[in-house]
């Protein structure tokens, strides 16, 4: 019996099976990737939401965006916003790494609207971030403790006295408590 009608059948059932793999695998590995970007994203709010109570400042305009990046850091452009990420993922701005941390991450969502960051520099700086809170403090509530401590040595060399200042901590614990511990882990994998 001659075989080679059946060949070219049998080729396009294996092209097809393995385009078919090929798209299951592309779905799971893009499906894996957007949960990681989303626990990323909800961890990062976690961190911030200490100072901003879950204001993301990535969703400013960028003009406003800008102005705070010069009006607070004297940020100009890209480099200047890496230099500044750099020495308070290091805690090297006030020497806490609670309080220099957690501002490096909302100034990262600034450098976002601000158009200074991408989507990829997001998630690095996510990450570099991570590692450095992730090995000093056991848990949220390790963080936000050290985290007050940072702000109030802050508040106190400026002179700051307002009860209301004072107690952004405290008014966002709650809020964090409730949205964002119960579904991102302190010690969540970002690798």
């Amino acid at each position: 019996m001659d075989q080679s009608p059946l060949i070219p059948v049998i080729l396009i059932f294996a092209v097809a099976g393995l385009a078919i793999v090929g798209t299951l695998v592309a779905l799971f590995v893009r499906s894996r990737s957007r949960m990681r970007g989303g626990r990323g994203a909800l961890w990062m709010a976690g961190v911030y939401g200490a100072w901003t109570g879950l204001e993301d400042s990535a969703s400013w305009d960028r003009a406003r965006a800008q102005k705070s990046l010069r009006d607070w850091y004297s940020i100009e452009n890209a480099n200047d916003l890496d230099s500044l990420l750099e020495d308070l993922v290091r805690g090297r701005q006030t020497g806490n790494l609670a309080w220099d941390a957690g501002r490096a991450a909302d100034t990262v969502r600034i450098g976002v609207a601000a158009g200074l960051l991408s989507a990829g520099d997001n998630h690095d700086w996510t990450v570099r971030i991570a590692e450095v809170l992730q090995s000093r403090y056991a848990s949220w509530e390790q963080y936000l403790t050290a985290f007050e401590a940072g702000m109030h040595a802050w508040q106190d060399r400026s002179g700051v006295q307002d009860p209301e200042a004072r107690a952004r901590v405290q008014r966002n614990y709650p809020l964090l408590a409730e949205k964002v511990w119960p579904q991102a882990s302190f010690k969540t994998p970002f690798e």
